[in-house]
């Protein structure tokens, strides 16, 4: 069962690069070449995340232990919806 969303911490930002890059390299790798999801990638480090939870709205959707979506807004616009699970 999915508990609610919450705003992230920082506590979750290697949860939160995990799920990203997990579905960056499972669902983009389709449509892009591996060097597009390398540089793709780089901003998406535990360093890259927890600098956007200090930037931004991200709020995660943790079921159990682990996190299955992210999502972070900047300016009441979704910027990014990542869920993977």
């Amino acid at each position: 069962m999915v508990d609610d969303i919450r705003l992230a911490t920082m506590d979750d930002a290697g949860e939160i690069s995990r799920v990203v890059l997990s579905a960056l390299h499972e669902s983009n790798a389709r449509d892009y070449g591996p060097e597009t999801i390398a540089r793709v990638a780089q901003g998406f480090t535990p360093e890259s995340i927890a600098v956007q939870i200090a930037t931004r709205q991200v709020f995660v959707e943790p079921e159990a232990i682990n996190i299955i979506s992210a999502h972070g807004t900047r300016q009441w616009r979704l910027r990014g919806w990542y869920s993977y699970g």
